[in-house]
């Protein structure tokens, strides 16, 4: 039996919904759900139901709906345990449980391609706002939003190891949305004006800086942070630092996995002089690179540069 809370409460067996129906049984369910392997006093459950004024009848009507959550659910689901219930369940029960263990999985990988994909599948596992059924609820707000919050953070995490990848044309619609609902995450920001310059979009890049210092500025009187300060000193002096790296997968003890290739610069003025002889030494260097199919030109002093896409 499976239990979902990373959208709408969902129960699961053998691909059969069980999801309870009656508002009430689900507000208990829930409830435990976040609280899994904790004693739920019943006066917590008694507020979360009926709020300051519960009807003398609380606590009696309170344990027809555990047990009709028992019937529907298996009876050694929920256990009657002083001063409440509490409800047993496996780490890999609920879908939360499932994706706080692939995020912190994530969290301790160097391999960004491993990274993102752990980072994706605990993402996948989202299937709209967490406790959605529940946003009038009082219990559940505070917890909505930090689930939400930690979704948030994750998805950072992806768009960090996905640009570390090269991958910045993938990330830039998501970031685009992402950004526009939280103008303030700076972090979120940052990586956009990143993936923007990568794509030879430059100018865009400078103008969602510019957005999220007037957000900022309006909202909070404040400047944007000393690392969004210092991307933009980059991208107006087109450093070098800011260019995509290469990855090709490398073979080791532990399976294949993804390693950076150092960027060989080619000045521009040979690129000029000698077209042919710099896509010959370019398709040679992709061949030792095995595999690489992306090298960069990069130009040197104030020749300007030449992206990895130029070829």
């Amino acid at each position: 039996m499976e239990f979902g809370i990373l959208g709408p409460l969902e129960v699961v067996q053998d691909g059969r919904q069980l999801t309870p129906v009656r508002p009430k049984q689900r507000v208990v369910l829930a409830l435990l759900l976040l609280r899994r392997n904790e004693v739920v006093a019943t006066d917590e459950l008694v507020d979360a139901l009926w709020g300051e004024t519960p009807p003398e009848t609380a606590p009696t009507a309170l344990r027809g709906h555990v047990s009709a959550l028992r019937k529907l659910l298996g009876s050694d689901t929920i256990e009657t345990r002083p001063p409440g219930y509490i409800l047993r369940l496996r780490p890999d029960q609920l879908d939360l449980t499932r994706f706080e263990k692939l995020a912190h999985e994530a969290r301790g990988e160097v391999d960004p391609a491993r990274k993102a994909e752990l980072l994706r599948s605990a993402l996948a596992l989202f299937r709209g706002e967490p406790l959605s059924d529940f946003r009038y609820d009082a219990f559940a707000g505070n917890e909505a939003a930090r689930i939400s919050d930690w979704r948030l953070a994750a998805q950072e995490e992806r768009f960090e190891a996905e640009l570390a990848l090269g991958l910045h044309l993938d990330v830039i619609p998501e970031l685009e949305s992402l950004v526009s609902a939280n103008p303030q995450r700076e972090r979120l920001r940052g990586q956009l004006m990143l993936a923007l310059y990568r794509a030879g979009r430059q100018g865009e890049a400078l103008h969602v800086y510019q957005e999220g210092r007037h957000e900022l500025s309006e909202q909070l009187g404040l400047d944007p942070g000393p690392v969004l300060q210092e991307l933009e000193r980059k991208i107006l002096r087109q450093d070098a630092s800011l260019a995509s790296p290469v990855y090709t997968p490398v073979r080791s003890e532990e399976g294949e996995r993804s390693e950076p290739i150092e960027r060989q610069p080619l000045p521009v003025r040979f690129v000029r002089r000698h077209p042919v002889a710099a896509v010959l030494l370019a398709l040679a260097v992709a061949v030792a690179g095995a595999g690489s199919a992306t090298i960069a030109l990069r130009g040197t002093g104030d020749a300007g540069q030449i992206g990895g896409d130029a070829l």
